[in-house]
């Protein structure tokens, strides 16, 4: 190999071939070293693409947990990535998994133990038709995160799906009794009525006594004079009732004994009962509704104890023929349990929850409303700087004067100055934007914050949920995160109270007849989805045990907080009336803000877009407050 070759880096291979010549090959060392290199940045690029795809999914799927990390995020059934603090879990409960329906987060700590959702649904019971496609979703990558092929997932599911068909088969041949319990439940679920459980409602107002329509003294010291119409109307439907009743024992017992009349008017729903079901029984009991009214009726009406003074039990009813015990443990769940629903705010719409003014400082935008839009109040902005109108009108952070003072706040807020309690509403706030920003969203208090006597929760069913100073309200939602260091809790501000109204607009929220909900519900009367004098819709008692004790709602009534689902929009409860929610906003130099109306006026007068201010030192049985959650 001559001198000339070797310098070039060329080597020559002889092999021997199929002929008798041997072949000559030729290597270019410098090539094949820039082969390997290039080939190698290629793997390395792939693997990196692929290992950053991966963190970044397992970060979005809650898969891989950072140990120091505040939150992890979690996917809701509506497809969209939800943070969610730690010490808190997303709820699995069907109707509360979605973010444009109202995501629900729940305290993690029930009866000293995590919450375990199969104890709690009873899943191994649920047919596939109750779970939703995140379920599906779900299952689905737990099966490839194990191992399990496709095809083997497919196999195990036609093998369900074969079970459930003999299963149905053989619930075909049962009595069509547990059929009506399920159908009776799922009325319960939806929130509505059959027509016979009407007709118990109206048989059970019309015998009630009639209340007789006096003045009421509201708590202003005003006298309102109640509408007599529901008296006309219960006077009516019991003459009908007894009309009916009298017409149905001289056509069916004009054989019996004055003894034997007096015994069928006492069992009169009783025999009528059973006269109805050998009527279904001779027709093949084709008419699943009379048997489903049959039994709902022949069950015994559940009257809650008369213990709790504020809420009239005497017109109990029974919406429901029987709780499951799937709805029974969720209504113990969240009675036991703090609660909060996730209220998104894209990037885009952060602009119009705060403002920034010529010296730097943030303030929240706040909203009047009418029943077509919403418009700035007391703010403008140019140039993106925002400027307040009137120093004395709706603001926020801000102190009101003539309480927020030195000599005052020593009582009110422990020993605070007016200096150190206004650097620390400022602090909050630009906390809270700042969380807002990062997290895409926060949290606003599932129910009006209760145990104001005591320890503050946000939990179904409360009522020590009014009677309290501002001042008190304020300490006592601060506490509402307890040692958890992954969340800050505190009363809601004004902009974002605004912000969830307007948020409940965009996504569609539906009261629960299904009505969507418009400026004008939110603005002009919401009395549709609200607990005020003029609204009648049936709710929970304090003392029930379990969500079937129902009761009508008598007027100018104080209820717990979460016990209708009249007064429910996007799982938030009691937004509209029920009490008046305190604020973080200020107004003039005495008042603090409180939003939302109360359950002693109407609901065109105070809808949930309204503003009421008071002195923050008083305490008032129509005040109440409602709690916000941001994550650290």
């Amino acid at each position: 190999m001559s001198t000339k070759n070797r310098k070039k880096n060329k080597r020559k291979f002889i092999t021997r071939g199929h002929g008798s010549e041997p072949t000559v090959i030729e290597f270019n060392l410098s090539k094949a070293v820039l082969l390997c290199i290039t080939i190698g940045v290629i793997i390395t690029t792939i693997t990196t693409v692929k290992v950053i795809t991966t963190i970044i999914g397992a970060k979005q799927d809650n898969v891989l947990a950072d140990e120091n990390a505040t939150y992890t995020y979690v996917q809701s059934s509506d497809g969209i990535q939800v943070p969610v603090p730690k010490g808190y879990v997303a709820s699995q409960i069907p109707g509360e998994t979605s973010v444009n329906g109202g995501f629900v987060i729940y305290e993690d700590n029930y009866n000293g133990q995590s919450i375990d959702w199969n104890s709690i649904l009873g899943t191994n019971s649920l047919s596939l038709n109750s779970l939703d496609a995140s379920s599906q979703t779900s299952d689905t990558a737990s099966s490839s995160a194990n191992g399990t092929s496709a095809n083997e997932t497919t196999d195990t599911n036609l093998n369900e799906s074969e079970e459930i068909e003999e299963i149905n088969e053989e619930e075909t041949e049962l009595d069509q009794t547990t059929s009506n319990e399920t159908i009776s439940n799922d009325n319960k679920e939806d929130g509505t009525e059959s027509a016979d459980e009407q007709k118990e409602t109206i048989e059970t107002e019309g015998t009630s006594k009639t209340e007789t329509a006096d003045k009421t003294e509201d708590s202003e010291g005003t006298e309102i004079t109640d509408n007599n119409e529901n008296v006309d109307e219960n006077t009516d439907n019991s003459d009908f009732v007894n009309d009916e009743k009298i017409t149905e024992q001289e056509e069916e017992q004009t054989d019996e004994t004055a003894e034997e009349q007096e015994e069928i008017q006492e069992q009169d729903n009783n025999n009528e009962q059973e006269e109805l079901k050998d009527e279904e029984q001779i027709n093949n009991r084709e008419d699943n509704q009379e048997q489903e009214e049959q039994q709902e009726t022949s069950q015994p009406v559940k009257v809650p104890n008369s213990a709790n003074t504020v809420l009239a039990n005497e017109n109990s009813i029974q919406l429901y023929a029987n709780s499951t015990q799937q709805d029974i443990n969720i209504f113990n769940l969240q009675k036991s349990v703090n609660q909060y629903v996730w209220v998104p705010v894209s990037e885009e719409n952060l602009s119009r929850i705060y403002g920034v003014d010529a010296n730097g400082k943030l303030w929240g935008k706040l909203y009047k409303y009418s029943s077509t839009e919403r418009t700035a109040n007391n703010w403008t902005e140019t140039s993106g700087v925002m400027s307040i109108t009137s120093s004395t009108s709706y603001r926020e952070p801000a102190l009101v004067s003539g309480y927020d003072k030195d000599s005052t706040l020593q009582t009110d807020l422990g020993g605070m100055t007016a200096y150190e309690f206004l650097s620390e509403l400022e602090e909050n706030f630009y906390a809270t934007i700042k969380s807002i920003k990062e997290h895409g969203g926060f949290y606003i208090g599932r129910y009006e914050t209760g145990g104001l006597s005591g320890t503050a929760v946000v939990r179904k069913m409360e009522t020590d949920i009014n009677n309290q100073t501002w001042y008190t309200m304020y300490e006592k939602t601060k506490e509402l995160s307890g040692t958890n260091d992954n969340a800050i809790t505190s009363m809601i501000w004004g902009s974002l109270w605004d912000e969830t109204l307007q948020w409940l607009v965009d996504s569609g929220a539906k009261t629960s007849d299904g009505t969507q909900l418009t400026y004008e519900l939110i603005a002009s009367d919401s009395t549709k989805w609200g607990n005020y004098r003029n609204s009648t819709f049936s709710y929970i008692p304090a003392d029930a045990t379990t969500p079937d004790e129902t009761a009508t709602k008598p007027r100018n009534t104080l209820i717990p907080t979460g016990s209708a689902e009249y007064t429910k929009v996007n799982n938030i409860y009691d937004l509209a009336g029920n009490v008046w929610d305190w604020t973080l906003e200020a107004y003039s130099t005495s008042g603090r803000v409180l939003r939302g109306g109360y359950y002693y006026d109407y609901g065109y007068n105070y809808p949930a877009a309204d503003r009421y201010d008071y002195d923050p030192a008083y305490s008032i049985v129509n005040c109440g407050s409602r709690s916000a959650l941001f994550i650290k």
